[in-house]
């Protein structure tokens, strides 16, 4: 996969901003480096996709996990 400079350069200034606040261990650090995230993000600009911050790729609207509220319901055996 070619990866564009502006890619590369934003991958590193997000791991160069993590790397200010905790320390990674050097496989980490690399792995952080290396993964496009863009790739796991599609449709998603770069800036957006190496924001610090959260990215959001699914809306719920309700706020809740639903798999979960499934999972917590007593039996009715």
């Amino acid at each position: 996969m070619s990866q564009t400079p502006s890619a590369v350069r934003l991958r590193n200034s997000l791991v160069d901003q993590i790397l200010l606040d905790v320390d990674l261990t050097l496989h980490v650090e690399q792995a952080m480096r290396t993964v496009p995230r863009e790739v796991f993000l599609p449709g998603l600009d770069y800036e957006l996709a190496y924001a610090d911050q959260a990215v959001s790729i699914k809306d719920n609207p309700k706020g809740r996990f639903p798999w979960r509220a499934r999972r917590c319901r007593p039996s009715s055996a």
